[in-house]
């Protein structure tokens, strides 16, 4: 369904004016899957996927009012829901479809820059390093604390992980992800003005769940997990 519903979006998306639902179902299946016109097996994907299709249009415009926007993704023009269109939040729709698509390194750099742009952090101090030989961290940067209109001397260091994850996060990626940081400041990886004595924020980011573990051996290391949860709630997936 995801493959066809993107494809469906894309459509939509290439196109100035509504598309037909019926003609754009068509193309699919001749297209992506090669199957006969005039067969019986054509018949019965064109119903169901038209269904189907209908039915996620409905239930994407349903979350995204849920979650607090005031207008649709896609619209239906018709009253037989043959045609769609654009809506006025498609491009929510466009970013969420990108997303899916992510491989662990291109969320990780994504959701690193945003995490430190959130905690204000100047594009100078933002660094994403998935890509690289990290040593365990995904993403790092700093910033000056303000008190009444001036600078505070001292930066406070952000450093995070980022784990895309389907499944349990256990105490051993936390075990990791400090041995990661410790090792990191003392070998002044985050450079000579950012050490060990500085006040220091971290991040684990996962869209997968802790362990009860994992969740106490987080708390007693003093880092911030980020959930699935707290990601959809700051509109970052």
């Amino acid at each position: 369904m995801t493959v066809l519903f993107d494809f469906v979006v894309k459509e939509l998306e290439k196109s100035k004016r509504p598309i037909y639902l019926e003609s754009t179902i068509t193309k699919y299946i001749l297209e992506m899957e090669n199957i006969n016109q005039d067969s019986a097996e054509f018949d019965d994907k064109f119903i169901r996927y038209i269904r189907n299709v209908r039915t996620k249009i409905k239930s994407v415009n349903k979350r995204i009012v849920d979650e607090g926007w005031k207008y649709e993704a896609i619209n239906f023009i018709l009253n037989d829901e043959s045609a769609i269109r654009k809506g006025s939040n498609f491009s929510l729709l466009q970013a969420t479809t990108k997303q899916l698509h992510e491989n662990p390194n291109m969320f990780a750099d994504r959701i690193g820059y945003q995490l430190l742009k959130y905690y204000k952090c100047k594009n100078n101090d933002i660094h994403v390093t998935s890509n690289t030989s990290d040593g365990g961290i995904d993403f790092w940067g700093s910033y000056k604390i303000i008190h009444d209109g001036l600078e505070l001397s001292e930066d406070i260091l952000i450093v995070g992980q980022v784990k895309k994850y389907n499944h349990f996060v256990g105490v051993k990626e936390i075990r990791e992800f400090i041995g990661a940081v410790n090792v990191a400041k003392e070998s002044k990886y985050f450079g000579d003005e950012l050490n060990i004595n500085n006040t220091h924020i971290l991040l684990f980011v996962t869209t997968g769940e802790l362990s009860k573990c994992a969740t106490q051996a987080a708390k007693s290391y003093k880092i911030k997990v980020i959930s699935k949860r707290h990601l959809k709630k700051l509109r970052l997936i």
